[in-house]
């Protein structure tokens, strides 16, 4: 169960946020800032959000903009990488920018790069504007008024850089931009103690014998709480394509970090371009890394972590 001040704090972060894209929409401009965007968000979420920023970041180079870490009070936590993107539209025509292009390479292969080297998930923040200029998206929920809870909360929202990068070889760009904003998660939904991400199919373990066996299915099966929970309603949607994926699911053991919730974990990948069981949940820590505690006691951080990010923030659950 999270702190209800935490879903207010998130939603008085998405409200301003909102109000900042909207007035960038009523002077004429046809998009904002993901950056400001950001700023505000964190901002408006203090105390339970706190951004450490970074001087050294080069935009570009590594695919992310920064690194987020939640931690409930029992010192788990959960890290991952985040690239920011706007929902643009040009006449009828929807765009988020999955296949944006660098003199380094394409951004979504730097943030998956990002996200091994950092051994974390990779997801994207949608910042999609208001209710208003989406109208005719819809957006994915049930509307039993409109514009209902999911199209106000969804103008800040989350999904897995795996599943974007599975569906960007099957959709036109266009296709791409509504599925991803419809299948995203609302960033309030993640602390929302009125929602439950509930059973998850436990079939990709059915033949998976490990030492985290028991774990896993009861991470699958039962209610969660904190951090494990941040990590399950992260990881449901990408098990959720996984399931539906025509495929023979593999669960082989790889090898976890000692620091890592789980001492072991599937290599299960489907039409995934790498194993998602890895991808999202060696993201579930028993506790911060060095560099997190340092920064937030204002110490120095390693060079190539203020090089990759432009900030860190810690979410107090």
């Amino acid at each position: 169960m999270f702190d209800p001040n935490v879903l207010a704090a998130f939603t008085n972060g998405r409200v301003h946020a909102a109000a900042h894209m909207a007035d960038r929409l009523d002077r004429g401009y046809s998009s904002w800032r993901e950056d400001t965007v950001t700023d505000i968000l964190c901002q408006h979420t203090e105390p339970y959000v706190k951004s450490i920023q970074f001087n050294g970041f080069q935009e570009g180079k590594n695919g992310v903009d920064w690194l987020c870490w939640w931690r409930d009070r029992t010192g788990q936590c959960f890290g991952s990488l985040i690239q920011a993107k706007n929902l643009k539209r040009d006449g009828r025509r929807w765009s988020i920018g999955f296949g944006q292009h660098s003199k380094v390479g394409d951004q979504i292969d730097l943030l998956h790069t990002s996200a091994r080297r950092f051994r974390l998930p990779a997801l994207y923040m949608l910042y999609t504007g208001t209710p208003e200029f989406r109208g005719d998206l819809g957006c994915g929920g049930q509307h039993a008024v409109s514009p209902c809870q999911r199209c106000e909360r969804c103008s800040v929202s989350v999904i897995s850089a795996l599943t974007v990068r599975y569906k960007t070889g099957l959709l036109s760009a266009h296709e791409m931009a509504i599925d991803a904003f419809q299948r995203a998660t609302p960033w309030e939904d993640l602390v929302d103690p009125g929602l439950s991400t509930g059973r998850l199919s436990a079939i990709p373990l059915r033949n998976y014998v490990g030492p985290s066996t028991g774990r896993l299915k009861s991470f699958l099966l039962d209610t969660q709480v904190g951090s494990a929970e941040i990590a399950k309603r992260i990881f449901s949607p990408v098990h959720g394509v996984r399931i539906r994926q025509f495929e023979a699911l593999l669960a082989e053991p790889v090898d976890t970090e000692a620091t890592m919730v789980f001492s072991d974990l599937p290599v299960d990948r489907g039409h995934f371009s790498e194993p998602y069981f890895v991808h999202v949940l060696q993201g579930l820590r028993t506790n911060l890394p060095d560099y997190v505690r340092d920064a937030e006691q204002g110490l120095p951080v390693p060079t190539w972590v203020s090089e990759s990010v432009e900030r860190i923030v810690i979410i107090d659950i």
